[in-house]
């Protein structure tokens, strides 16, 4: 049997996908975040420092938590389109995290005798203006996508509006936080170790 197309009956077939991840999406999801943390981890390392690098992971972290957690409560569908958006938000939010720490290590250079707490306040400070306007400034666009785009690009904006809030807190008031803690684990690693040395020698 025929339609008016020329194709068979049974030739085009319809899908109904609910609002759940697959295992194997989620599977990828993962996969793909995993990647693009270590990528990110090594990139901070040598760009930065490795407290830096600590801070700014746990950092991405949270921002795809969150983007995860908001999709589950708002019951949108997590599919490969949601993949694309959580590597984009990450790309983002490391710009953003980066901005801070590049101001972190001016600081640094500067020879400042503030504490890691000061020099993290300082920093978030100086680049409070820059990751505000940038944060706005692309929301206002996204926004304006998800009013005038039809459905389908819709599935990749909500989660990228999701990962732009999340990304501009986070990288104010998590990385810095984060940064700073980290220091204070690696320098008391460093005078243990100083201290085991130390006895050794003694002895």
């Amino acid at each position: 049997i025929q339609n008016e197309l020329g194709l068979e009956a049974d030739a085009v077939k319809g899908y109904e996908v609910g609002k759940t991840a697959s295992d194997s999406l989620t599977t990828m999801a993962i996969i793909a975040t995993i990647v693009a943390l270590v990528v990110m981890l090594i990139y901070i390392v040598i760009r930065f420092t490795f407290s830096s690098a600590l801070a700014a992971v746990c950092t991405l972290l949270h921002d795809v938590i969150v983007m995860f957690a908001l999709m589950s409560i708002f019951n949108i569908a997590i599919n490969s389109t949601f993949i694309a958006a959580v590597i984009t938000i990450i790309g983002y939010s490391i710009n953003a995290t980066i901005v801070i720490f590049d101001r972190v290590r001016a600081e640094i250079k500067l020879g400042s005798t503030k504490s890691d707490i000061e020099i993290a306040n300082a920093s978030v400070y100086k680049a409070l203006n820059v990751n505000i306007l940038a944060s706005v400034t692309t929301l206002i666009m996204v926004v304006f996508l998800v009013i005038l785009s039809v459905s389908s690009i819709g599935e990749f904006i909500f989660p990228i509006i999701f990962g732009l809030a999340a990304g501009a807190y986070s990288a104010i008031f998590v990385a810095p936080a984060l940064w700073v803690q980290f220091r204070k684990i690696g320098a008391k690693i460093k005078s243990k170790k100083n201290y085991d040395g130390a006895q050794k020698q003694k002895a």
